[in-house]
């Protein structure tokens, strides 16, 4: 018994020491997914911080984007026309965490335009919580099968 216990200490210290590259990992094989909740997102027409990102002027021009399908409330920008901008938009995982982008031409040009505090790329609460959603399990099956022995264990993620 004290084998299995030491055992099951000895991977629980291993597996704490590489939780970044766990919670990496998850990030990575998730990546499409982590995109599409930036689009979603921005089809919602919210930004990082939980603000539009930006007003139509065009009451005519938001008439035909509702009428299109768009999801974004009436006068507000999605940063979607033709779809290619939000086609191109990507998860890497960076040093410093997800990077989000787009690797549409016009990516720059939106920038300057709608991100004037940096908040067009990136997640909002609500976008946040389903961002747990998608990696917490990736992530729990890692751990538990890193620390062997999880019948020993009660993992409990929030």
């Amino acid at each position: 018994m004290a084998d299995v216990i030491k055992n099951m200490a000895d991977n629980l210290t291993k597996m704490l020491s590489g939780i970044d590259k766990i919670i990496k990992d998850a990030a990575e094989r998730n990546n499409d997914e982590l995109a599409d909740i930036q689009t979603d997102q921005m089809q919602k027409g919210k930004n990082a911080i939980g603000g539009n990102i930006g007003s139509l002027r065009s009451p005519s021009y938001g008439q035909r984007k509702k009428n299109r399908g768009g999801r974004a409330p009436f006068l507000q920008v999605d940063l979607k026309n033709t779809g290619k901008f939000q086609r191109g938009v990507f998860a890497k995982v960076a040093a410093t965490g997800i990077l989000l982008d787009s690797s549409d031409s016009k990516t720059s040009e939106l920038k300057e335009k709608y991100d004037k505090n940096g908040s067009i790329f990136g997640y909002n609460e609500d976008s946040k919580g389903l961002v747990r959603e998608v990696l917490v399990p990736t992530i729990a099956f890692q751990i538990k099968r890193d620390i062997k022995y999880v019948k020993y264990f009660r993992i409990t993620i929030s």
